[in-house]
């Protein structure tokens, strides 16, 4: 869309509003508070006082435009919330709209891209909130980054931090509607800790994000034998590295699941960490209609478990980011064997080699 067109298009946004207000003053309108529907329809909308655009891979090509419209809407009272049916924003695009708007509100309702029969992973929340659970994520991936070299030992290393910061919440379908919507979401799994499968696939899929690989969500069954193809009823990651695709279910590896699992811990990671969609289907299987858009993964990552070890002795940096301890430098728990941190190892090495 170019520039004269994308204006265009804001004008005729804007007077559309201006003439619906006079209509409504009028009584010539229905009084509606709530609409939804694409972004191409929106002028079909603007009688409401909020508004719920649908977005999906087509519309990422005019990103400006988005902002653009989100801009004209809120000057004009308008509330927006944007809802991705498939991945359009990055991190940084979702910075771009909190300075556009401080009352926005962003749903990641990933459908993609194996959406089926009405399922989707959904995560509503304020731009504001999305931005301190996406400092908490930066910190992370920076952390991560400023101490492993390969994308391998990064991601391994974030999903072991998450698996270790946040708990599957086993009282989920007790809660109300508003509970567990809020347990499944990025708010539940970062802000409360205490999360289900969706919300644990969507911090890593933000994570994964944040870190530049590229990744999307699954959705099919967490279960050996599946007595329907309807029920769809776990959600996790696909991860790409140098050209290959890996699972990675940080749900399946969570500290509290670990403590009340029948397999052994190293078992759980060689079957969800970096591993095979033919290793995964030991327990997880994914039963939809098409699945000509999901990539196959055909190997496991054979040191997963191995990079899993190595980080016994991390401090959980997620935990050290709440308490106020924003190091970049990886630092290891002391235990009786008084482990040193990393950054006193390199310091004797140094010394040594003097």
């Amino acid at each position: 869309m170019n520039r004269i067109t994308k204006a265009l298009k804001i004008k005729l946004i804007e007077l559309t509003i201006k003439k619906n207000r006079i209509l409504g003053r009028l009584g010539l309108l229905p009084s509606r508070t709530q609409t939804y529907g694409p972004l191409e329809d929106i002028l079909k909308n603007l009688t409401a006082s909020s508004i719920d655009i649908q977005l999906h891979k087509a519309d990422e090509e005019n990103k400006d435009y988005i902002f653009s419209v989100i801009d004209a809407l809120e000057k004009n009272g308008i509330h927006v919330t944007l809802t991705e049916f498939d991945k359009i924003f990055s991190n940084d695009d979702i910075q771009n709209i909190s300075k556009i708007s401080k009352t926005a509100r962003i749903n990641f309702r990933y459908a993609y891209p194996n959406y089926y029969s009405g399922k989707n992973v959904s995560a509503e929340m304020p731009i504001d909130s999305y931005l301190e659970i996406l400092k908490k994520i930066k910190h992370l991936v920076k952390v991560a980054t400023s101490n492993f070299t390969t994308k391998e030992e990064q991601i391994v290393f974030i999903a072991r931090q998450l698996s270790e910061y946040t708990s599957y919440n086993f009282e989920y379908e007790k809660k109300s509607e508003e509970q567990r919507l809020r347990i499944s979401s990025l708010q539940g799994c970062l802000e409360d800790r205490s999360t289900i499968c969706a919300g644990v696939a969507l911090a890593f899929e933000r994570c994964m994000t944040e870190l530049q690989v590229e990744n999307m969500i699954i959705m099919g069954y967490d279960g050996k034998e599946n007595d329907s193809p309807l029920r769809i009823n776990h959600s996790w990651n696909k991860v790409k590295i140098n050209d290959k695709w890996y699972n990675v279910d940080v749900t399946n590896i969570l500290t509290n699941v670990l403590s009340k699992s029948k397999i052994t811990t190293e078992e759980r990671i060689k079957m969800f960490l970096l591993s095979s969609d033919k290793t995964l289907a030991n327990l997880c299987n994914i039963n939809i209609t098409d699945s000509t858009n999901i990539p196959d993964s055909k190997d496991d990552f054979a040191r997963a478990l191995e990079l899993y070890k190595k980080l016994d002795m991390v401090k959980n940096v997620l935990e050290e980011y709440d308490n106020g301890n924003m190091s970049t430098f990886l630092q290891y728990k002391v235990d009786d064997n008084s482990c040193e941190s990393q950054k006193d190892s390199k310091d004797k090495k140094i010394e040594k080699d003097r």
